[in-house]
């Protein structure tokens, strides 16, 4: 969901609850969470694999909230290619308030999917919706 903006995330619910039955479930599995990002974000980073180097320098920005990543790979030879990307973020509030507007109801956010629910600050949450 983080390369859509909160229009567009309500259009996909809207047709994923159009396609489920009644009682029909819906799993999302994210890192785009505000209650994820907050807590983990780094603002720039580097590694090398083989020969090439990757750098990534990344800014959080509001209104919409959102990750602007600007990722740069050097090759042995020299080349370069930049990359620019942009992932919204949403909290968990606004993603259930799009989920019930699409006529789903938010049942709970995990962890660890149906063994551990979601804590601040863990890598990755899986939410589970179910038609009403």
């Amino acid at each position: 969901l983080n390369f859509f903006n909160a229009a567009d995330v309500s259009k996909i619910f809207s047709i994923v609850a159009s396609c489920l039955k009644p009682g029909g479930r819906l799993l999302i599995n994210s890192w785009s969470l505000a209650e994820i990002v907050f807590r983990t974000f780094k603002e720039s980073g580097s590694s090398t694999f083989g020969d090439m180097q990757f750098t990534v320098q990344s800014s959080i920005s509001f209104q919409p909230t959102r990750i602007e990543t600007e990722s740069t790979i050097i090759t042995a030879d020299g080349k370069k290619e930049e990359k620019k990307a942009v992932d919204y973020i949403f909290s968990i509030n606004e993603i259930e308030a799009m989920l019930q507007a699409a006529g789903l109801l938010l049942q709970e956010v995990y962890s660890i999917p149906g063994k551990k629910k979601f804590t601040v600050g863990e890598p990755r949450a899986y939410i589970v919706a179910q038609k009403v």
